[in-house]
């Protein structure tokens, strides 16, 4: 966009007493303007535009000047196009809970890097750090998109101090306490419990699994699928987390018949029937099974405070305890990268420097006692 290099910064007196700072400007061939009580601020701005003028990066003020609320509903759709259902529904419901009511009525360019800050710490006071990390990153994701529109320069919220991300102590249970688990819950999901920890599955995989997918002849599991939960809006089916969390995962035989025994006394016939379900056939949801299944479960099993992923941490460990390397366990349990196994796994893989120097010494013995013939 045109724009003349030079603007003019003038003092203008409203009422006795009352004075603003009006900076004005030319852009294609219409001239421009936008006042400031603080003369300090009128500088800065009168700066920072005539700076843009002259690298060719001017930006008209006006084009910011649509609300976030109208914005955030003019591309509802755009704004999540990249994700998945279940993190669209979640986005939304941020948005409702905590962007609009916050920043809704203000113009885009409006949004400063302070209002962000003191909107994180007054969160901070009542949610805890993961909550709010994910509402700046939903208002960062309005942002982005306004930048990549030409509406706004730059994404204020983005450099915006964040509380640290909580890490959530990984629980694992040995192999006599997840046996005592899956005979503790009611007997219609034992083979879940065991799916779990033997196969891997995430909940939202093993309560979309279908009997198309169990391979009882090979022992496996084909995870293609996973279950997300909509809140009101009912239940659906969806591509599992990542790319790599597409695949088939050999379970012990033992584990398999458990799992035959459960699908000729609890899952319908064909195909396509779910092969865990609720007391009416109907897919299972996290709050309910929780609420009513899991939670009296583990306290009666001596388990308090164990969460259904830590039984896909109990599987990383039973594969790490055996001697898989990182590479096998990454693609056992789905992981999006063999580096992300190692970032959250990686203390299971303990040194034993001490081992491996003694064999290195053994060897270097035997080497110097039957020396090896050099022809």
């Amino acid at each position: 966009m045109y724009a003349q290099s030079m603007a003019t910064l003038e003092k203008r007196e409203q009422t006795p007493g009352r004075v603003t700072f009006r900076v004005r400007w030319w852009a294609n061939d219409r001239q421009r303007s936008k006042s400031f009580k603080d003369h300090g601020d009128a500088k800065r701005f009168k700066a920072v535009l005539e700076g843009d003028m002259v690298n060719g990066n001017y930006l008209d003020p006006k084009h910011g000047t649509i609300t976030v609320a109208k914005f955030v509903a003019d591309h509802a759709e755009a704004l999540v196009i990249d994700v998945r259902v279940s993190t669209r529904n979640r986005i939304d419901g941020i948005y409702r809970s905590h962007v609009l009511p916050e920043f809704g009525h203000l113009p885009l360019n409006a949004v400063d890097a302070r209002a962000v800050a003191a909107w994180v710490n007054k969160m901070s006071l009542s949610l805890n750090a993961s909550t709010v990390r994910k509402n700046v990153f939903a208002l960062r994701r309005v942002l982005d998109l306004a930048v990549s529109y030409g509406l706004i320069r730059t994404n204020v919220a983005a450099a915006v101090r964040l509380p640290a991300e909580p890490k959530h102590e990984q629980k694992y249970l040995t192999h006599s306490q997840a046996w005592t688990l899956a005979e503790t819950i009611p007997a219609e999901f034992k083979a879940m419990v065991l799916v779990a920890v033997f196969g891997g599955l995430r909940f939202g995989e093993v309560t979309g699994l279908q009997r198309k997918h169990i391979l009882i002849e090979t022992n496996q599991i084909q995870v293609c699928r996973t279950l997300i939960d909509l809140g009101k809006g009912g239940v659906t089916f969806g591509p599992p987390k990542t790319k790599t969390s597409i695949r088939t995962v050999t379970v012990p035989r033992s584990i398999m018949l458990e799992l035959v025994a459960h699908m000729d006394a609890y899952t319908a016939v064909g195909d396509d029937a779910l092969v865990f379900t609720g007391k009416r056939g109907t897919a299972i949801r996290r709050s309910w099974f929780y609420r009513m299944y899991w939670l009296p479960t583990v306290e009666k099993a001596g388990l308090s405070g164990l969460r259904f992923h830590d039984l896909r941490h109990t599987f990383v460990a039973l594969w790490v305890s055996l001697g898989r390397n990182a590479k096998q366990v990454s693609k056992a349990a789905g992981h999006s990268s063999v580096s992300f196994t190692l970032d959250r796994y990686g203390h299971l893989y303990e040194s034993d420097d001490a081992g491996l120097a003694d064999e290195l010494d053994a060897m270097l013995s035997a080497n110097r006692t039957n020396p090896a013939n050099v022809a």
